[in-house]
């Protein structure tokens, strides 16, 4: 099931929707979700979520305001700099997610 968002208001009044980027697991999100919190030209902080339509995950902004000592912290842990040519390639960002949990699903009572 693909699933779009709002993108801008075309010509004719109503709403152009683009698809949103899916993920296949928690970790490759987050990692993404990372890479984005650490650019310096981002004002909000963006949060991994579930979709109950797809079932798969996303990154979308939360309303909050990103803060300069986490972004500095990102950028640190990502060796991460504002040039192109430097910047790590998605699977290094990968390698850097930390797990801190894992939920059995088998034991879950609904």
């Amino acid at each position: 099931m693909e699933c779009k968002t709002k993108h801008y208001i075309g010509e004719d009044g109503n709403w152009v929707y683009k698809q949103k980027h899916q993920y296949d697991t928690l970790d490759e999100a987050i990692a993404v979700a990372k890479i984005e919190n650490a650019k310096s030209h981002h004002i909000h902080k963006v949060v991994v979520y579930k979709c109950k339509t797809c079932c798969k995950y996303h990154i979308g902004r939360n309303g909050k305001q990103i803060s300069e000592k986490e972004r500095l912290k990102l950028q640190k842990e990502r060796k991460w700099t504002n040039r192109k040519s430097e910047r790590l390639p998605f699977e290094k960002a990968i390698q850097h997610v930390k797990i801190v949990g894992y939920i059995d699903l088998d034991n879950l009572k609904y």
